[in-house]
C-alpha cells in the first residue's frame, strides 16, 4: 500500500515506520541489552541442551511429525527439525535449568484456559508483573521518571498531557496532542517502558 506514514491503520503505520528503520537508527543502549539477552538464551539453552526435559521434548516433537529432520538448528546437538519443533526445544533448552534466573509471569483470568500456566507460575512463587514498572525492575535498568521530568515541547510531554482528557487509544491521543503517527508511537513506547502509562489489550492508553 503506498502513502504517507500517517495514512492507513495504526498496523499499516507502524508497519512502515519500522521498514525505514535502519539499524544505526536504533538506540546504542537497545542494541547492547538485545545483544546481552540474545547470548544469554543462547548460552543458557546450549547448557540445557541435554537435560532430560529435552530429551522427552525431542522424543515427544518426532512422534508429533512425519519425516527424518528439518532445516532449523536444535542448539547444542547434532540435530535439525522442522523451524516449529526447533522453537519449542530450543525455548524448552534455555528453560530447563533456569541458572538462578528469577521466574516472573503476568496474572490473567481465572476462567480463560490461556492464563493457566502464568497464573500456576504465580502460584507457585513467579513474581507478578502488573506493569511495564514491575518488568524494568525485574530487570534492573532504571527507576520510574516523574512527570516533572518530562519537559516541555517534547513528544512524550505533548502525549502526557493529552491522556488530561481521559484514557484513549493512540490515534485519538495522537490527535489531541497534534503528533504524527510515529512520533506518537515513539512517545508512547518511552511513556510505558517508564512506567508513566499502560496499554490495555482494548488498545486504550491510560496513565498509571
Amino acid at each position: 500500500m503506498d502513502g504517507g506514514i500517517d495514512e492507513g491503520t495504526l498496523t499499516e503505520r507502524a508497519a512502515r515506520y519500522w521498514a525505514s528503520v535502519a539499524y544505526d537508527d536504533l538506540p546504542a543502549e537497545a542494541v547492547r541489552l538485545a545483544k546481552r539477552f540474545l547470548i544469554d538464551t543462547l548460552a543458557a539453552g546450549i547448557a540445557g541442551a541435554r537435560t532430560p526435559v529435552v530429551e522427552s521434548t525431542i522424543r515427544a516433537v518426532r512422534a508429533g511429525f512425519e519425516g527424518s529432520g528439518g532445516s532449523a538448528v536444535v542448539w547444542g546437538r547434532d540435530l535439525r527439525l522442522p523451524i516449529p519443533q526447533a522453537a519449542l526445544v530450543n525455548g524448552t533448552a534455555a528453560h530447563a535449568l533456569e541458572l538462578g534466573r528469577t521466574v516472573a509471569a503476568v496474572p490473567g483470568p481465572i476462567d480463560v484456559p490461556q492464563a493457566q500456566g502464568s497464573n500456576e507460575l504465580l502460584r507457585d512463587g513467579a513474581t507478578a508483573l502488573t506493569s511495564m514498572a514491575d518488568v524494568l525492575a525485574l530487570c534492573g535498568l532504571t527507576s520510574p521518571i516523574r512527570r516533572a521530568d518530562l519537559p516541555d515541547g517534547t513528544s512524550e510531554r505533548a502525549l502526557w498531557d493529552a491522556l488530561a482528557h481521559g484514557s484513549a487509544n493512540l490515534d485519538t491521543l495522537c490527535t489531541r496532542a497534534s503528533l504524527p503517527a510515529h512520533e506518537g508511537m515513539a512517545a508512547m513506547s518511552v511513556l510505558e517502558m517508564h512506567g508513566l502509562v499502560e496499554c490495555a489489550l482494548s488498545g486504550e492508553v491510560r496513565r498509571i
